[in-house]
């Protein structure tokens, strides 16, 4: 991998890997597929800032380079703050479902499931369906709660989970 080749690089590789696997992105896209894909973008901008100005602007294409590199990072970055917006409006309304499916007599496994499934498809849904998975492969409960909520890296769902934990 790409990683041995650059050594110095080897931290931010590892802090890009929870940020890809945070989006469900990780191991479908590693972070050296990534980093691929952002060269691509960089590749791209500078072909077209040659086409359109000419070749005699080597300067300007070597800028869109770089500003077609520096977008893949800025839109990751955006959708990770619009996530963390989102889960921030929901959460309130998947905690309400979550208390009547409880007191109504339900397990907090079940009632998770009966949100998962009435949910429109979301964030907050993706954290609850990687929870079941987690329940479902032999995980004891309040540790899938923590694990994905270390994984999403939200605040309020590390909250939620340490309170569910206690």
């Amino acid at each position: 991998p790409l990683i041995a080749s650059f050594p110095g690089r080897r931290r931010r590789w590892q802090r890009l890997e929870p940020i890809l696997d945070s989006f469900d992105l990780h191991p479908h896209i590693t972070p050296d597929v990534w980093l691929a894909i952002r060269a691509v973008h960089g590749f791209l901008a500078s072909a077209i800032a040659l086409a359109l100005l000419g070749t005699g602007s080597w300067l300007l294409s070597v800028l869109a380079f770089f500003a077609g590199y520096a977008l893949g990072g800025a839109w990751l970055r955006s959708k990770r703050q619009e996530r963390e917006r989102l889960i921030g409006r929901e959460l309130p309304a998947y905690l309400d479902l979550l208390t009547v499916c409880v007191e109504a007599g339900a397990t907090l496994t079940a009632g998770v499931r009966l949100v998962v499934d009435q949910a429109p498809p979301g964030p907050l849904r993706s954290y609850f369906e990687r929870v079941l998975r987690e329940v479902r492969g032999g995980r004891p409960r309040a540790q899938c709660f923590t694990a994905v909520a270390e994984v999403i890296a939200v605040e309020s769902l590390t909250t939620l989970a340490s309170a569910l934990a206690h």
